[in-house]
């Protein structure tokens, strides 16, 4: 099998390659890669902006990864040193998301012949610790207690088919309205709807 560089891969959301794949590549090729490899790199994401264990040096991953990162594009006050654009350590979820593409990215290699197998088809991603959040609907109950008291039931709440259609009432003449009203009844996550085409959302309105 031909050794294959990792720009021949095709990369999702506009074919630019992450940064945090750069790493893998400076030194080995696309078919050189092994689970192992993507394991430490998960491994040192999540060690990003949290104190490392007494004794414990950073490893070369982590080391490359902190060279890397973005500082903050705030201008800066007289004597004030430069501060990284991000200060919170990342997320498990935020590192199941960089899986998902580079799993994607890897698969694309597989289905093009350019690997005879997806090398971290197998990985485990780091668990999200705790649930997640319940939703509640807006039963009268609630909305009568939320306008007493101030405070929302829970951290997602969800409009009855009558509060949503109420709502959508309301904005009828604003020029978003088709937006809306495709998110209300076709249920676009938040990446899609900010994915449109800029003239999407209102060049259909008058026909509504």
């Amino acid at each position: 099998m031909a050794v294959v560089d990792w720009p021949a891969v095709r990369w999702p959301r506009g074919g630019r390659m992450p940064a945090w794949t750069r790493l893998l590549c400076l030194s080995r090729k696309l078919v050189d890669l092994r689970d192992k490899h993507v394991i430490a790199l998960y491994e040192a994401i999540m060690q990003i902006n949290r104190p490392l264990p007494d004794g414990t040096k950073p490893s070369e991953m982590l080391r490359r990864l902190l060279e890397v990162r973005a500082y903050s594009t705030r201008q800066l006050k007289v004597g004030e040193a430069p501060r990284r654009k991000q200060t919170k350590p990342i997320s498990p979820t935020r590192v199941r998301k960089i899986h998902a593409v580079l799993l994607s990215a890897l698969n694309w290699a597989v289905k093009s012949k350019r690997l005879r197998e997806n090398p971290i088809a197998h990985v485990e991603t780091p668990r999200v610790r705790g649930r997640r959040a319940k939703p509640l609907v807006w039963t009268a109950e609630r909305v009568q207690r939320w306008q007493e008291t101030g405070k929302v039931p829970g951290p997602v709440m969800v409009w009855t088919p009558a509060q949503t259609g109420a709502f959508l009432d309301f904005i009828a003449d604003e020029r978003l309205y088709a937006l809306f009203h495709l998110v209300a009844f076709r249920g676009l996550r938040r990446a899609e709807v900010a994915g449109l085409a800029g003239r999407t959302p209102t060049s259909r309105a008058q026909g509504r």
